[in-house]
C-alpha cells in the first residue's frame, strides 16, 4: 500500500478521511506533506474518523467500523454496516466503546480486538417532539461523558445536549435559528466550535457558548465554501475541512485550513493531493 515509505504517528497528529478517494492519510501540520495512511480495500466511502485514548484509529464506513493499522493500512471491521444521512460521525465513551451518529439514531459499538463489537442503540429518531430528525452530521463528547449534536425538534433545533445513555435530552437554545451546522469539536474551556453557515453571516467558523447555546462568528468570509469538517488540536488551534464548491456531481476546490482561535485567521490552506 505504501511501498517503502515509513509513516511515524505522534500525539497530536492531524488525520483526515477522504470519501470519494476512500482513503486515510496524515496531514503534516507544517508542511501540508500528506503521507498516505490506508486506501481502498473495504472502504466504500469513509466519513467519520476519531481515535481511542488508547490509541487505535478507527474510521466510520456505511460499511461499518473500521480499525486502521497506520503501518500497514490494513482494515479490520468490527461492526455491521451503518446508515448514514450526510456523513457518519463517531466518538469514544469514557468506557473507550464507540458511539456512532446515524441517520436514525445513536448507536453504542463495543471495542473488540478481534470480530464484531455488542451493538446498543442508545437514541432512536425520533424522540417523541423533542428531538425528530438531526440537522448537519454533528457529534462531539464532552468530558463529563454528555454527547453534543446538532438536530431540529418543536422546541427549537440548534445544538442538543444528550446523556451518555441516550436521555435526557436537551436543545441549548429553546427557539428557532438559521444556523446549519455540519460538525461541532470541542474547545479545552468547554466551548464548542461550529462549521457549517449561518443564512444571515454565511458559511464559516463559529464558537458556540456550552451554556446558552449562543453562536459568536470566529471566521467568516468569501473565502468560506463548503465547511464540513471541524478538530481542535492539543494547542487549542482549529482545523476545518471545506468541501468547496459542490454539486449533484461532487464537488471542486476543496481545502483543509487551520485558522487561528483567537483572530479567526485563515493561517495555512492546503488543497490538492489527498484533499477532494
Amino acid at each position: 500500500r505504501m511501498g517503502d515509505e515509513q509513516v511515524t504517528l505522534e500525539q497530536g497528529d492531524l488525520l483526515v478521511v477522504d470519501r470519494d478517494g476512500r482513503r486515510l492519510f496524515k496531514v503534516d501540520r507544517a508542511t501540508g506533506a500528506q503521507p498516505l495512511l490506508s486506501s481502498g480495500a473495504q472502504f466504500s466511502a469513509p466519513q467519520g474518523l476519531a481515535v481511542r485514548s488508547t490509541g487505535e484509529i478507527v474510521v466510520a464506513d456505511p460499511a461499518g467500523l473500521f480499525e486502521v493499522n497506520p503501518q500497514t493500512g490494513a482494515q479490520r471491521r468490527f461492526s455491521t454496516a451503518l446508515t448514514g444521512f450526510g456523513s457518519l460521525q463517531l466518538v469514544f465513551d469514557a468506557a473507550g466503546d464507540a458511539v456512532v451518529l446515524e441517520s436514525t439514531g445513536l448507536r453504542r459499538v463495543a471495542w473488540k480486538p478481534s470480530g464484531l463489537g455488542a451493538e446498543t442503540t442508545l437514541l432512536a429518531l425520533p424522540v417523541g417532539t423533542t428531538l425528530t430528525f438531526f440537522q448537519g452530521d454533528s457529534l462531539a463528547r464532552e468530558g463529563g461523558g454528555n454527547l453534543l449534536v446538532t438536530g431540529f425538534g418543536v422546541g427549537g433545533d440548534g445544538v442538543y445536549r444528550i446523556g451518555p445513555t441516550g436521555a435526557p435530552i436537551q436543545v441549548l437554545k429553546p427557539g428557532f435559528t438559521t444556523d446549519v451546522w455540519n460538525d461541532l469539536a470541542l474547545e479545552a474551556n468547554g466551548n464548542l466550535i461550529a462549521v457549517g453557515d449561518d443564512f444571515t453571516t454565511g458559511p464559516g467558523v463559529y464558537r458556540i457558548d456550552p451554556v446558552t447555546g449562543l453562536a459568536t462568528p470566529l471566521s467568516t468570509g468569501a473565502a468560506w465554501l463548503e465547511p464540513s469538517g471541524v478538530a481542535v488540536a492539543l494547542d487549542g488551534e482549529i482545523f476545518v475541512g471545506d468541501a468547496g464548491t459542490c454539486t449533484t456531481a461532487g464537488c471542486t476546490g476543496a481545502s483543509l485550513v487551520r485558522v487561528n482561535a483567537t483572530t479567526g485567521a485563515r493561517m495555512s490552506v492546503w488543497s490538492g493531493g489527498f484533499i477532494t
